[in-house]
């Protein structure tokens, strides 16, 4: 095993900035971890020869939850371009079912409907897929999209692109290879020279009102007080009207509003 390079690894967490010196073990196996914010889980970056490498684990808590429904993404800002790749793994359950939006909803907000026996079976089977099911987004300019493709982990290893899940020895430990340079054969590389400084954003983001519901209209931002977009106040909100009974949708996003999860994390390519 080659060894892992000793690096400056600085870490910017809710717009507070602080610089650390980060000392690696000599094997992938055997890695410094660190604590993101509310002890949402605990990861380590370092460099394996040609690859940067990236593990997280979970413990048992709400952000391992969230991780599962909504997707753990991962994006990579680099000198030439701000999100020149993002990695969604997992995939959540809800963006599993974002192809059918009823049964999403229904998933959301309806208690009894992950008990049907044919649904039971659908959660299973995206269960059973968790660790090969893949969303990635490469892009080489400005002008390029940001959406992300869906792929399996099998392809994206014959890549150059390794992912792996573990769910025995902790509740989910990902760890992912990605190489410091693409070629031909080997698309995903971060193409970044030595010095270069590499922001990685870890994200859990649940699905929008307007998503869920393709209104807009009403959506208020409650960091705002209640407020609209345009400022104005009142009863009504995203989460129905005040003193009455409020939608089930908007219930579900205020639920998933909690889930939303944002850290960065800037290294230089050693």
């Amino acid at each position: 095993m080659r060894p892992i390079a000793l690096f400056l690894l600085m870490m910017t967490a809710f717009g507070c900035a602080r610089t650390r010196t980060v000392a690696w073990s000599p094997s992938p196996n055997d890695l410094r971890f660190e604590t993101a914010p509310s002890d949402a889980f605990r990861y380590a970056i370092a460099q394996d020869g040609a690859n940067l490498v990236v593990s997280v684990t979970f413990s048992a808590n709400r952000y391992l939850a969230h991780a599962l429904e909504y997707g753990f993404t991962l994006r990579f800002d680099t000198p030439a371009l701000d999100q020149a790749l993002a990695l969604t793994y997992p995939v959540g359950t809800v963006q599993v079912l974002e192809s059918s939006p009823l049964q999403r909803n229904a998933y959301l907000t309806d208690p009894s409907w992950a008990g049907q026996p044919g649904n039971a079976r659908l959660l299973a089977a995206i269960e059973n897929e968790r660790a090969e099911r893949v969303r990635i987004m490469r892009r080489f300019s400005k002008a390029d999209p940001v959406d992300a493709g869906e792929t399996t982990a099998g392809l994206l290893a014959s890549q150059g692109l390794r992912l792996s899940m573990d769910r025995d020895n902790a509740p989910l430990t990902l760890l992912i290879r990605i190489p410091w340079e693409s070629d031909r054969g080997n698309p995903f590389g971060l193409d970044v020279e030595k010095g270069s400084a590499i922001r990685l954003r870890f994200e859990i983001r649940p699905p929008s009102y307007a998503e869920l519901t393709g209104r807009d209209d009403v959506a208020m931002d409650p960091s705002r007080g209640g407020t609209d977009r345009i400022g104005r106040s009142g009863s009504r909100t995203p989460y129905g009207r005040t003193g009455t009974g409020e939608d089930e949708l908007s219930l579900a996003l205020r639920e998933q509003m909690r889930g939303s999860f944002q850290f960065d994390v800037k290294f230089r390519r050693p």
